[in-house]
């Protein structure tokens, strides 16, 4: 099974496990982000 997330104007595909790098975002450490 897999997600597609966007963010910062690209799309990914991830699945469980996967390690995703990303821009900084708003947010505590830990915290989930919608």
């Amino acid at each position: 099974m897999f997600a597609v997330i966007k963010t910062g104007g690209l799309q990914y595909r991830v699945a469980e496990d996967d390690v995703v790098r990303v821009g900084r975002l708003e947010g505590q450490v830990g915290e989930i982000v919608q």
